[in-house]
């Protein structure tokens, strides 16, 4: 079966990489929405697809595969929740304006609820919009009803507060409450449609999207998510996407775990905003955030050091901390010469070869990359995160069923996390 023309299609209009999935992705997708759509001829369905709305929302349906969870990760929701307070005693007035988007079920955007207002936040003080390609998806985040594997885990929802429990289905209901502070609608972040008019946002989540993306559309998307923020707004990726963040031009900041990046070095305001003492936090939260942002430039590799970006001496022994500071403040040449240092002195750390992995990816020295990613994998074989970066760095070469077959053991390894 020639899938070219579908693959064509899906690049075009959701910014598919559909090598990136594996070898049978096109063909399943093929088989399935010719069976669900009535059509015997597969160019026939592509064409129906490019020009018939209807036809179109089958496809989307069969390759959009919501896969998600409340506070999936945690600890991007915990970060939120300490930022979204800091902002309040800062501005003092006006809401907080998040974004969630794609949204999938609506599991994500129903967690900046919660977190919010375990916070302690008012209704008043915040709006959450949230977005998806697919038709689908929007339905069922608006129904708001959810099976257990939705609970799935290490966070602990009070779900008696937030939920009703459905005894004859086995399922939670979202109250209504609560539904209500989310606002969903479609939209596709390829090509801008349904965010035309969009306001810009303080906070944005666009996790595990930019992955599946081919290098334009990866860039249109950056481009989009640039517009979508306020001058010192927030984006939130997933755990395998912050170098490709970093690629376009956004700088991390807090907490490493939250995968938070600001767009630009003139967030000057946002400092104070995010000067989040140990005393301030809640107990719960082990959070690392930083004193002060430090980022790097939007535009270009300038080695500049910003204004309170950390300091070492060279006759210091590097901590992965500092190395990490080192890098997220663009000082990515010494954070790279003291990982170096680093894993000579701790030969047996995957952790730090993981790090001197994406740092030398972050400079396109891919043969030192891979070379630390395999060290950091032998030492640990089930490092999701270098299986990810690994798997990125043989898409980049053209590797794509070396790729595919290293991110579906990183995706395995992801999944009985999620139960453990």
């Amino acid at each position: 079966m020639d899938t070219t023309a579908l693959g064509e299609l899906l690049a075009e209009k959701l910014g598919l990489d559909a090598e990136s999935m594996g070898p049978s992705f096109l063909i399943s997708i093929a088989r399935r929405s010719l069976h669900q759509s009535g059509y015997a001829d597969l160019p026939a369905f592509v064409r129906a697809a490019a020009t018939d709305g209807e036809i179109w929302e089958t496809l989307v349906e069969n390759v959009v595969v919501p896969e998600t969870w409340f506070f999936r990760d945690e600890a991007p929701f915990e970060y939120i929740a300490e930022v979204a307070q800091q902002i309040l005693r800062v501005r003092g007035a006006g809401p907080i304006r998040f974004m969630s988007c794609p949204c999938s079920s609506g599991e994500e955007a129903y967690s900046i609820a919660i977190a919010l207002m375990d916070a302690g936040l008012s209704p008043s003080t915040f709006t959450i919009d949230a977005a998806d390609v697919s038709p689908n998806s929007i339905k069922m985040a608006q129904s708001a009803i959810y099976r257990t594997r939705s609970f799935r885990g290490n966070h602990r929802i009070d779900r008696a507060h937030y939920f009703q429990h459905e005894s004859d289905t086995k399922r939670w209901r979202l109250k209504p409450a609560f539904r209500a502070m989310v606002k969903f609608r479609p939209a596709n972040l390829v090509t801008l449609a349904g965010l035309e008019h969009s306001p810009p946002y303080d906070i944005v989540l666009c996790r595990n999207l930019l992955i599946y993306l081919h290098a334009r559309a990866r860039a249109v998307v950056l481009a989009a998510l640039r517009r979508l923020l306020t001058p010192d707004g927030i984006l939130i990726v997933g755990h395998a996407e912050p170098a490709i963040a970093r690629e376009h031009g956004f700088a991390s900041i807090g907490d490493p775990r939250a995968f938070a990046f600001v767009k630009t070095v003139k967030a000057e305001s946002r400092k104070q905003v995010m000067s989040i003492s140990s005393a301030s936090r809640a107990p719960r939260n082990n959070l690392k955030s930083p004193s002060q942002i430090a980022v790097a430039a939007a535009h270009g590799n300038i080695e500049k050091k910003p204004a309170g970006a950390p300091s070492q001496s060279r006759a210091a022994a590097p901590t992965l901390e500092n190395i990490r500071k080192l890098g997220d403040a663009g000082l990515t040449q010494e954070a790279i010469q003291q990982c170096r240092d680093y894993v000579r002195r701790v030969p047996d750390s995957a952790e730090g070869y993981f790090l001197l992995g994406v740092l030398c990816g972050a400079t396109k020295n891919d043969s030192e990359a891979e070379t630390a990613l395999r060290r950091a994998l032998y030492l640990q074989p089930d490092h999701a995160g270098a299986l990810m970066h690994l798997s990125l760095n043989h898409y980049a070469k053209g590797n794509t069923l070396t790729a595919a077959r290293l991110r579906a053991r990183a995706d395995r390894i992801a999944a009985r996390g999620s139960k453990s």
